[in-house]
């Protein structure tokens, strides 16, 4: 997969906890350096872990609801 994500075209929201124990954090800064960056909005929050999508609902949801880049 790594050698096809330069070919996407389509807008990627990446949110990601550096202190995930879960999925570690290096994950997000390899995609982020192979996904488009004219498409990507990336987001790190620094004390949070795995649980963003609820921990910080409201500042997501704002996010993708305003539909910038």
């Amino acid at each position: 997969m790594s050698p096809l994500y330069k070919d996407l075209r389509v807008k990627t929201w990446l949110f990601h906890g550096k202190m995930d124990m879960i999925a570690p954090y290096g994950n997000a800064l390899f995609l982020k350096r192979k996904l488009p960056k004219d498409l990507l909005t990336f987001r790190t929050y620094p004390w949070q872990n795995h649980f963003i999508p609820w921990t910080k609902f409201e500042d997501i949801k704002e996010l993708l609801l305003s539909n910038s880049m």
